[in-house]
């Protein structure tokens, strides 16, 4: 999901842990909004909720005049995690954190799992922690297939805001 907030600093924690519980609480109860984009409205703030995924095909219509009119009238852009914009910067991280040069994926699982798992990430996972693994697989076959990680919402608007001098915070950090 996306936060788009317009907000004074000291409002914006409270608002957005009162959003997220508004969230939880109406999850069972469905919403229609088309795009997939609401606001709440507060007394030091508005904020804009956009519900996306983190990969697209090219020429996927998603973008329409509601969610530019939120971006335009935000202060700040609040994502998932902050990308960098520097994709260099993401494959060093993911080789510091998410490779195990102390053993093989292969040698954790049984060997019915570890052929299945030479099967499908060949060589190529072979250092690779699971989740980072599970990462890998589960993108192959959307990338085959044309979807691309960098056409994403999150971080499409993310680059947005950065090109109109707008604040782009992350509720996490990419390593995190």
């Amino acid at each position: 999901m996306t936060f788009i907030q317009i907000s004074n600093k000291a409002a914006m924690r409270p608002l957005l842990y009162a959003m997220a519980a508004i969230v939880v609480a109406l999850a069972p109860i469905p919403a229609r909004a088309d795009p997939a984009l609401w606001v709440a409205h507060g007394p030091h703030a508005d904020v804009y909720l956009l519900g996306s995924i983190h990969i697209l095909r090219p020429n996927t219509p998603w973008e329409g005049q509601a969610i530019h009119h939120a971006l335009d009238a935000a202060s700040q852009l609040w994502v998932e995690a902050e990308q960098p914009d520097d994709m260099t910067q993401l494959q060093m991280l993911m080789v510091q954190i998410g490779l195990d040069p102390s053993g093989t994926l292969g040698s954790r699982l049984g060997p019915k799992d570890a052929k299945r798992l030479q099967a499908l990430g060949g060589t190529m996972t072979e250092h690779m922690r699971p989740w980072l693994a599970s990462i890998v697989l589960a993108l192959q076959p959307l990338e085959r297939v044309g979807y691309d990680p960098t056409l994403g919402p999150d971080h499409v608007l993310q680059h947005e805001a950065h090109l109109a001098g707008k604040a782009v915070a992350g509720f996490e950090t990419m390593e995190q």
